[in-house]
C-alpha cells in the first residue's frame, strides 16, 4: 500500500488543531469542514487541486481552499450557520461520447435510472429536463458542431450544510456535462499563472507572479528569460524555487547589456511544465531616460545610482555667506546629506539647495544639489556627450569650501573653482539618488524594498559575504505613490548617521493609504521575515545581525515589531501615534481638523467616545510589554504638543516594563521630531547602540 504521507500529515494537524480547541476549552464551538474532492467514475478519482468554497445562502464565500493531492480539502474560521458547499473545477471537458448520448434517450423514455448526480450531469441545455435535446447537443458537441453547454463544462454536488460547532466530513463529487455513464478519468491539472508585473533595472529586472489556480500540486517554479521570444526552462537564464505560489524575484546576470529582454514564468507539477504569458523589456544605461530624468551614474553592480534632473531650474546665490556649514562633502554619495546640512543651517531662501528640495519634476520630490564629483560626473558624463541640455555657465554644487565659498564647475570651459562666492547667482541641475525596487514576498504578503550594499557585497571578495542589516522604516506616507520616494529618503537619512560602511540597509515602502491604522504592521514584519530568511539567498550574501530603526510611523512599527520578534536590536525615533484616543478625540472635537488616520478608523468603529478600546488597541501605549529585543527611543522634547502629552506616560511604561529586554532614553532638548537626525548626541548613541550589540 502507499501511504499518502502529505495527506495523512493534513488530517492530523486538522485532528490536533480540533482537539486543542476544544481541550482548551469546554465551552468552545469548533467549525470545521473537512473531507474529499472526487470525480463520479468507478474509481472514485481525486481531483486535486480544485478550488473549494463554503458561501452564504446568498452566495457571499466564507472560507475557501484547494484540494490537494488527494482530492483533501477544509474549511475553518466561520460562525454557525447554513452554508452550500460548492467546488469551483477548470479543467478541460472530456470522456464524453456517444454512450453518454444513448443513455440520456434511455432515461428520458424510462428504459434506465441515473444518479441525481448524473441527472444534473445529463440536462445540458441546463431547462430542468432531460429530453432528446439534450442528447441532441451532446452529440453535436463530441462532433465538434458546438463548443460548449449552457450548464457549462462542468456540474458538481453542492450541498447544504448545518454548521453547529462540531466537525463535519463531507465527500463532493463532480462530473463533466454530459458524461452520464462517468467513464472519464480526469488527469493532473495545469496551473494558470500570470506574470503580473516587470520592473525594469541597470542589470536586472523585478517580476511579479501570480497564480489564478495551483493546479495538481507546485513543486517548483520560477523565471526563465533570454534576448529570444518564448523564453525556456532551455535558456541558459533562469531561476528557481520550490513550492509555494505567489512570488516575486529580482534576476539577472553578470552578462547583462542593453538587448531587450523578454521573459516568462514557468511552473512544474505532475501535470508537466506550465508558462506564463510573456512580458518584455529593454535595461537601461547611461544616459537613458530614467526614474524622472537622465541616468547619470551606477555602482558596480547597477543596482543603484545617480539621476540628473532633465533640466535646469534657474539661477540661484549659494546663500549662507559668511556661515560655515558643518560636513559638507565633495564626495561622491554625499549631495543628499550636504543639501539636509545646507537646509539646517541657511534661514534664507530660496537659495540654491532649498530650490532642489522643492524641486518636483516627472512627480519625482526627492531632488538634492549634487556635491563637486556628482556634477563633475555629471558634466563628464552627460554635456560632453551632448546630453542633458546644459547651459555653458556656472553651476553650484552643495559642496562648501569656506565660509563665503563654494565649489562650482564652468560647463563652458570645464573649469572647477572652489572659491565662488556664495552670494553669486549659478545655474542649478539637481540629482536624486534611485534604487530600484525589489518586490519581495513573505507570508504571502508583497511588500517593496530598496537597499543600500555595503562595498564587499557589491564587490565581494569571497562568495556570500557576511553582512548586517540595518532595517529601516519612514514615516508616515498620505498616498501609497509616494512610498518609494519615502522609502528612499528614510535610507538616504539613516546612512547618513550610520557610523559604519559595512552594514547593508533595507528601507520598507510599506503600504497604508488603503489600511487602518496599525493594519501594515502585517508588511512591517513580512519585511522582517524576508530579510531574516530569504535575502541571504536573492541577495548573494550571508545575513548575520538584523538592526530596526524607523521613524515617525517606521518607530510605531519598530516597537511593534519588537514585541514579535527578536532581532539584534531595535531604534525608535519619535514614535507614534502613542495615543491615538487622544489624537482622535481632539480632530473630533474640532480642535484639530479631521485627517485621514482618524477619519478611517472613525468610518468602521465610531468615534472615541463610542468605541475608544478600538483606538487604544493601534496605540503604540497598548505595546509596552513583551519587548524582546534590546531597544533605544529617541525623542525630540520640542516635537509637537500631541506627541509630548503622551510621552512621559508612555516612557514610563516602558521603563516599568518587567518582561522587556534592555531599554534606552535620548530625550534631545531643543529638537523636534527629526532629532536623531539632528542632534550629535542623539546620532553617537545611534551608533553605539548598534556597535555594542
Amino acid at each position: 500500500m502507499v501511504v499518502n504521507w502529505l495527506a495523512l500529515m493534513r488530517k492530523l494537524f486538522l485532528l490536533f488543531v480540533f482537539a486543542f480547541c476544544v481541550a482548551g476549552n469546554a465551552r468552545a464551538q469548533v467549525n470545521l469542514i473537512s473531507g474529499n474532492l472526487r470525480y463520479d467514475n468507478l474509481a472514485q478519482t481525486p481531483m486535486a487541486g480544485i478550488p473549494v468554497f463554503l458561501k452564504t445562502l446568498l452566495g457571499n464565500t466564507v472560507a475557501s481552499d484547494t484540494t490537494d493531492s488527494s482530492g483533501a480539502y477544509s474549511l475553518a474560521g466561520f460562525a454557525n450557520g447554513n452554508y452550500l458547499l460548492e467546488p469551483a473545477v477548470f479543467q478541460d471537458w472530456g470522456g464524453v461520447n456517444s454512450t453518454d448520448a444513448l443513455l440520456v434517450n434511455r432515461f428520458f423514455t424510462s428504459l434506465v435510472s441515473l444518479s441525481p448526480l448524473r441527472q444534473v450531469a445529463a440536462d445540458v441545455n441546463l431547462n430542468q429536463a432531460i429530453n432528446s435535446a439534450d442528447a441532441l447537443l451532446i452529440s453535436r458537441r463530441i462532433t465538434g458542431l458546438i463548443s460548449g453547454f449552457s450548464a457549462g463544462s462542468w456540474v458538481g454536488e453542492r450541498p447544504q450544510v448545518i454548521a453547529q460547532g462540531l466537525p463535519l466530513q463531507v465527500t463532493l463529487r463532480v462530473l463533466c456535462a454530459g458524461d452520464v455513464n462517468g467513464s472519464h478519468t480526469p488527469g493532473p491539472v495545469a496551473p494558470v499563472i500570470v506574470l503580473d508585473t516587470i520592473i525594469p533595472g541597470i542589470r536586472s529586472g523585478a517580476a511579479r507572479v501570480r497564480f489564478l489556480h495551483p493546479g495538481a500540486g507546485v513543486y517548483e517554479r520560477g523565471l526563465c528569460w533570454g534576448t529570444s521570444p518564448s523564453p525556456t526552462l532551455n535558456q541558459p537564464y533562469a531561476m528557481a524555487g520550490s513550492g509555494g505560489y505567489d512570488f516575486a524575484w529580482v534576476f539577472g546576470n553578470s552578462a547583462w547589456d542593453t538587448a531587450v529582454r523578454y521573459v516568462r514564468a514557468y511552473a512544474r507539477t505532475s501535470a508537466g511544465i506550465t508558462y506564463s504569458n510573456q512580458k518584455a523589456f529593454k535595461p537601461y544605461s547611461i544616459g537613458s531616460t530614467y526614474g524622472g530624468g537622465i541616468l547619470l551614474d551606477l555602482d558596480s553592480s547597477g543596482e543603484s545610482g545617480l539621476i540628473c534632473a532633465p533640466a535646469d531650474v534657474g539661477l540661484y546665490a549659494w546663500g549662507c555667506t559668511g556661515t560655515s556649514v558643518p560636513g559638507t562633502s565633495v564626495s561622491l554619495g554625499f549631495g543628499f546629506a550636504n543639501t539636509d546640512s545646507i537646509a539646517a543651517s541657511c534661514v534664507t531662501r530660496p537659495i540654491a539647495a532649498s530650490v532642489c528640495s522643492a524641486l518636483v519634476a516627472n512627480e519625482y520630490t526627492d531632488w538634492y544639489l549634487p556635491s563637486r564629483d556628482e556634477l563633475q560626473l555629471m558634466y563628464n558624463r552627460l554635456h560632453l556627450q551632448g546630453r542633458g541640455g546644459f547651459g555653458s555657465g556656472w553651476y553650484w554644487t552643495s559642496s562648501q569650501s569656506g565660509p563665503s565659498t563654494a565649489w562650482a564647475l564652468n560647463f563652458g570651459t570645464g573649469g572647477l573653482s572652489g572659491s565662488a562666492s556664495k552670494s553669486l547667482n549659478g545655474m542649478i541641475r539637481p540629482i536624486r539618488t534611485f534604487r530600484p525596487t525589489r518586490l519581495v514576498v513573505a507570508n504571502n504578503l508583497p511588500v517593496q524594498v530598496l537597499i543600500q550594499k555595503p562595498p564587499q557585497a557589491v564587490n565581494p571578495p569571497s562568495p556570500n559575504p557576511v553582512v548586517d542589516v540595518l532595517l529601516v522604516f519612514h514615516g508616515t506616507v498620505l498616498y501609497d505613490s509616494n512610498l518609494v520616494e519615502a522609502a528612499n529618503n528614510a535610507l538616504e537619512e539613516f546612512k547618513t548617521i550610520l557610523g559604519r560602511q559595512d552594514m547593508m540597509i533595507v528601507s520598507v515602502a510599506y503600504p497604508g493609504e488603503q489600511l487602518l491604522f496599525g493594519d501594515n504592521i502585517a508588511y512591517a514584519e513580512a519585511a522582517l521575515l524576508w530579510v531574516r530568511h530569504q535575502a541571504s539567498s536573492q541577495l548573494g550574501v550571508t545575513v548575520r545581525k538584523v538592526f530596526l530603526a524607523g521613524h515617525s510611523q517606521g518607530g510605531y512599527l519598530v516597537t511593534r515589531l519588537n514585541t514579535m520578534h527578536a532581532t539584534n536590536g531595535v531604534i525608535a525615533n519619535a514614535p507614534g501615534p502613542l495615543n491615538l484616543v487622544y489624537r482622535c478625540g481632539l480632530e473630533e472635537s474640532g480642535v484639530l481638523a479631521l485627517g485621514s488616520t482618524c477619519s478611517k478608523i472613525q468610518q468602521v468603529y465610531g468615534t472615541t467616545s463610542v468605541n475608544p478600546n478600538e483606538y487604544m488597541q493601534r496605540s503604540l501605549l497598548s505595546f509596552t510589554t513583551g519587548h524582546r529585543s534590546d531597544i533605544l527611543f529617541v525623542q525630540g522634547l520640542n516635537d509637537s504638543p500631541i506627541q509630548m502629552y503622551s510621552w512621559p506616560t508612555f516612557k514610563q511604561s516602558m521603563q516599568n516594563c518587567s518582561n522587556c529586554q534592555s531599554r534606552q532614553f535620548v530625550e534631545v532638548p531643543n529638537l523636534g521630531h527629526n532629532s536623531i537626525f539632528q542632534d550629535a548626541q542623539a546620532i553617537a548613541q545611534f551608533n553605539t547602540f548598534i556597535n555594542t550589540r
